[in-house]
């Protein structure tokens, strides 16, 4: 591969990423392969191929990392908002206390706020449809747990 890298798309087929240069941005070397560092060094690769928040490419650079990326089409926006929508989910489900929680569930409002958005969805509309499922099923106060549903039917 040439200039990218392997990245897993939902069909499981690799393809690949140039990695993205923003002109008037100079992301620098590894301080590992500087030329005026002759210490041994020892280099690690992670994948991620996932959707990430604007902010953490500086972070990473903060941390001596250099991000490979690459800007995402709109179908592949959505479908990355959706699988980060999992994510987080997922992510607030294992949570082991309330701090844990209130960090996991801020993403997820996160993921919701730019996914309703990108499809033009204010988020009125959304607590309005909230409000009316409520109202003809109920919410989550009685704490119910449906085991199984015994159903006669004639014959």
């Amino acid at each position: 591969m040439t200039g990218g890298v392997a990245e897993r798309s939902n069909a499981a087929v690799l393809k690949t990423v140039v990695p993205l240069r923003v002109p008037g941005v100079r992301i620098p070397p590894p301080p590992h392969l500087s030329p005026h560092n002759h210490a041994p060094f020892s280099m690690s690769r992670t994948y991620y191929n996932k959707l990430i928040r604007d902010g953490i490419p500086a972070i990473i650079e903060a941390d001596n990392g250099t991000p490979t990326l690459s800007v995402l089409t709109d179908d592949a926006f959505l479908r990355s908002l959706k699988e980060k929508l999992l994510e987080e989910a997922t992510e607030a489900a294992k949570a082991q206390d309330r701090h844990e929680l209130l960090k996991e569930l801020a993403d997820v409002l996160e993921v919701v706020d730019t996914l309703a958005g990108a499809h033009d969805i204010p988020l009125e509309n959304i607590r309005a449809f909230q409000a009316q499922k409520r109202a003809a099923r109920g919410g989550f106060e009685k704490k119910l747990f449906l085991a199984y549903v015994d159903k006669v039917t004639k014959e």
